[in-house]
Parts: C-alpha cells; structure tokens; sequence
C-alpha cells in the first residue's frame, strides 16, 4: 500500500506448528534531487564541505567529478550506522549539489561519504569523507 505522503508499507505473515508471525515495513519516501552545475567540466575529483554547517533542517553537499562515475552519496550516524543514501547512480563528469532534508532526523553530528568509481578508467576510485552538524 502507499499513503497519501509518498511511503510504501509491506505487509506479510508466516504460519507454521501453531503459530503465526505477522510482519509490516514502512518505506519513507525521500526525494532527493542532484542539480548538475556543468559550466566548466572539473579536472580533479572533490567534496566539499556542506553548506550551511550546523545547519536546520536543510543543507546542500557539493562535489565534482572529472569523468563520467558510479556515485554513491551516504549519510551515517555518530556511530556509524549508515542514514541515509542520497545517491546512487551513475554521472557525468560534472560539478554537482545534492540538497539533503533531514527534518525528520534528530539533531546530532553526522558523516557524509561520497565515493566515485569512475566508469572511463576502470579501477580509478575516490572517496571522502566529511562531518557535519544538524542541530534543531
């Protein structure tokens, strides 16, 4: 089923020896929204740091890639636990903003990781990684 805000919910039972096991999930649907900025194609991969730091409740994660790449773009917890996938997909080389909404998130320091493999020069891979701050 899916609600009126967007979130798909899963719902599936077991039964077996006299019992029964009822299970539902609920997918939150986020949209997430990469603004290619190609003015000038860049000649080395970045991440810079986001902007607003500390920030509430929206930020935006800027990068550029040299050469067309498979984007993976994660939030993680203080602890490591991965958040949040904002991206994951192939790009074209290209200067990029992701805007992440975290108004249903607590505030607390977080971690951004962005790696990209490129997909011209096969085994060139980057990462970073950055720290940033939502407070409400």
């Amino acid at each position: 089923a899916v609600d009126a805000t967007g979130n798909v919910y899963v719902t599936g039972s077991s039964r077996g020896g006299g019992w029964s096991i009822y299970t539902t999930i609920k997918y939150r649907a986020t949209q997430v929204d990469v603004i290619e900025q190609n003015d000038r194609i860049p000649t080395s991969f970045t991440l810079d740091q986001n902007y607003p730091n500390p920030f509430n409740p929206t930020t935006n994660i800027k990068y550029s890639i040299p050469e067309a790449s498979f984007i993976t773009l994660t939030i993680y917890d203080i602890l490591g636990r991965e958040v949040i996938t904002l991206v994951d997909e192939a790009q074209n080389a290209g200067n990029k903003t992701v805007v992440w909404d975290a108004s249903s998130y607590p505030s607390g320091v977080y971690f951004y990781k962005l790696t990209a493999t490129s997909m011209v020069k096969m085994g060139n891979k980057h990462s970073a990684v950055k720290k940033l701050l939502l407070i409400k």
